[in-house]
């Protein structure tokens, strides 16, 4: 799954409202435009990538009930029973300079497969 795909669905799974259109920086997606009451304006745009911003990140954790856990070389990212569906994550990290992009990527993708997780229990 490609970023892009991967920052929509994180932000459907939170309920986040987002303008569905490309934005690119060079040639890599990095991030989408949050919708502020009802249409976005210029002045009010705000960019969502919970891959690149830890406070995005940290919403998407709060919002879906993502715990974190620390391992020597990974990350994981999971829900337990109290949150609406069952997601589990895990990142490798190589060493510590990778540890918060870790962090970030395995919430991120937590809370995308908990869209994916949330439409297979209906």
């Amino acid at each position: 799954m490609d970023d892009k795909t991967l920052l929509e669905r994180a932000a459907r799974a939170a309920g986040i409202e987002f303008v569905p259109q490309e934005i690119k920086h060079g040639h890599s997606f990095f991030g989408l435009w949050l919708k502020t009451n009802g249409e976005p304006y210029e002045g009010q745009r705000r960019r969502f990538n919970s891959l690149k911003d830890g406070e995005d990140a940290l919403y998407l954790s709060v919002k879906l009930r993502i715990n974190i856990e620390h391992g020597q070389y990974s990350v994981r990212a999971w829900t337990d029973d109290a949150a609406p569906v069952m997601v589990d994550e895990t990142v490798f990290t190589p060493d510590e300079s990778q540890r918060q992009f870790a962090m970030r990527e395995a919430i991120t993708r937590a809370a995308a497969a908990a869209i994916g997780s949330a439409h297979e229990a209906q």
